[in-house]
């Protein structure tokens, strides 16, 4: 079984609403799903040059509304919450049947370690006992050891270290060595060596499985994991099981996946 931790879907509108810049749309995305052999995916929205994120989320939610079985949403919060409020955020969570937050730092001009703006949101998913993913880099507002402060102020809430850093991975492996709340997202590394030094590092009960589509090519990410050396048991905690206990899915249905 393979369940993808990292995705966006719908598509970003550009100065022309016209003209989608990226994204994918719902039946693309079931058929990339099909091909790659993905039995479940965690969406939330495209970045939206215009802080807008309402009709994103509510394309998201009727994904994972319609199809229970294939996807897990996230609430995509704008930090300055120029289009949303928190009673907004928390009836995501409480009343809309999303299973997170996603928070992309650069992108919505925050600094992850804005505690101003993060504090409410963090507290709101913890108090509902959902993950915060956070988009990680080496780019200033959202570098990994930045996320240091912001995990140790909430050592009762799960954050996911997005791209664990990408190029800045050695700063996400000090942060997680020191802050047991975080799980690492391995989307977009750009070796598979990295992966499996994360894993050896942080151990497999706290690394997740992510493409970033549409970004992020599927076929490309587990071409990596195909790579490496993993126990079975090791490869099945990372592709699936770490997201299944994380967001609390119930895929018993499912048959199982060959190529898991």
């Amino acid at each position: 079984m393979i369940v993808d931790s990292h995705n966006h879907l719908g598509r970003r509108r550009t100065d022309d609403d016209e003209t989608p810049f990226a994204g994918v749309e719902l039946d693309d995305f079931l058929a990339i799903m099909d091909r790659d052999g993905i039995d479940h995916a965690v969406i939330f929205p495209l970045f939206d040059r215009y802080g807008d994120y309402n009709p994103a989320n509510e394309t998201v939610r009727r994904a994972f509304m319609a199809q229970p079985g294939r996807f897990t949403g996230l609430f995509r919060v704008d930090p300055y919450l120029e289009h949303q409020t928190l009673d907004d955020v928390e009836n995501a969570l409480a009343r809309d049947g999303f299973r997170g937050l996603k928070i992309h730092p650069r992108s919505d001009r925050t600094y992850i370690d804005d505690f101003e703006k993060m504090d409410p949101l963090v507290e709101i998913a913890q108090g509902h006992d959902w993950p915060i993913l956070i988009h990680t880099g080496d780019d200033p507002p959202c570098r990994p050891y930045m996320l240091f402060d912001l995990l140790k102020r909430h050592p009762q809430a799960t954050f996911i270290m997005g791209h664990c850093g990408q190029r800045a991975y050695q700063e996400g492996l000090w942060v997680a060595g020191h802050c047991p709340n975080v799980y690492m997202e391995t989307s977009t590394i750009a070796h598979p060596q990295i992966i499996q030094l994360i894993i050896e590092t942080v151990g497999p009960e706290r690394v997740l499985f992510g493409t970033d589509v549409p970004f992020g090519d599927p076929r490309v990410e587990l071409f990596k994991y195909e790579t490496l050396e993993l126990h079975p048991r090791i490869r099945n905690m990372v592709m699936a099981e770490n997201a299944v206990r994380l967001w609390h899915l119930d895929l018993s249905w499912q048959e199982p996946n060959p190529q898991a």
